[in-house]
This record gives C-alpha cells, sequence and structure tokens, in this order.
C-alpha cells in the first residue's frame, strides 16, 4: 500500500466525513416541527435521495459503478 496515498486518504475522506456528519445534524434540525412545517412525503422524499446517494457512494467503493441511463451526471 502507498502510504502517501493512504495518509491523504485518511486526511480528506476524515475531513469530508467529518463535514457530513454536521450537515446531518444541521438537516436534523429541521425536524423541529416548533420552528418547520413538513409533509411526510417531503421526509419520505429526503430520505430517499439520502438512500440512493448511499447506494451509489458504495457502489463507487465496491467498484460496481455502471453505466446507466437512469442515472443523473455526478457531481465531484
Amino acid at each position: 500500500m502507498n502510504e502517501k496515498k493512504h495518509e491523504r486518504f485518511l486526511k480528506v475522506a476524515g475531513h469530508r466525513m467529518d463535514l457530513l456528519i454536521c450537515d446531518f445534524r444541521k438537516l436534523g434540525n429541521c425536524a423541529s416541527k416548533n420552528t418547520y412545517e413538513y409533509t411526510e412525503e417531503e421526509v419520505a422524499l429526503i430520505f430517499e435521495e439520502l438512500d440512493r446517494q448511499i447506494h451509489l457512494l458504495r457502489e463507487k467503493f465496491e467498484g460496481k459503478k455502471k453505466f446507466s441511463l437512469r442515472s443523473a451526471p455526478e457531481d465531484s
């Protein structure tokens, strides 16, 4: 294993995970019914998209990313 690449992965992945966790907490703040109004359908859409993104991420790490006419262009 290339130690330099591994160290870079640990640094970048760790930082990006910290940002994601922070953003998840912020999104969770939207659950406050005292501050926001939302429908169960809107909540379901949020979780469907999160599940979809997790699935796409897992495929990338597993090397299974395939071409599909149904998938949207990915953001970097």
